[in-house]
């Protein structure tokens, strides 16, 4: 038994123990029954989100989706090829998590360099204008002292 059958057979179980068919857990998690579906027959890997907006509805860990199920533990190859797997998984994710608060941190740093531009800018517009107000004014005042003459 491999990872994603461990993961696809937890699900079913848990979700049977919640007394939810895979609709009800589709409209809990915000995912599609056939999402659902998928993982217990073993169809392709979830992402990470989804494992926890799956985990979130059941109100369970994500790490109680890969535990053994007990009629693997007299297995102890299963067992240990099983938690090798969980042991890999487990440090995509906790990299994923670090990826995503760099990610987080950049956007961040952007969205503060974007605000001090879009200041800078109101500034500069703010600048432009008292400038070509001064010039109109000198000009008038100019024009009024007489030292321009209309022709």
């Amino acid at each position: 038994m491999n990872i994603i059958e461990i993961l696809g057979k937890n699900l079913e179980f848990k979700r049977k123990e919640a007394n939810l068919s895979c609709y009800a857990l589709g409209q809990l998690a915000n995912l599609s029954p056939n999402t659902i579906s998928n993982i217990e027959k073993n169809i392709g890997f979830p992402r990470y989100d989804t494992l926890k907006q799956i985990a979130n509805a059941l109100q369970i860990s994500v790490e109680e989706l890969f535990n053994v199920p007990k009629d693997c533990v007299n297995h102890s190859v299963v067992d240990s090829e099983a938690e090798f797997e969980f042991d890999l998984l487990h440090r995509e994710i906790e990299a994923l998590q670090a990826e995503n608060l760099a990610l987080r941190e950049q956007l961040a740093i952007i969205k503060a360099k974007n605000e001090k531009g879009k200041k800078v800018k109101k500034a500069n517009a703010v600048r432009k204008n008292r400038v070509g107000a001064k010039k109109t004014n000198f000009a008038a005042n100019l024009q009024q002292g007489g030292l321009f003459r209309a022709s």
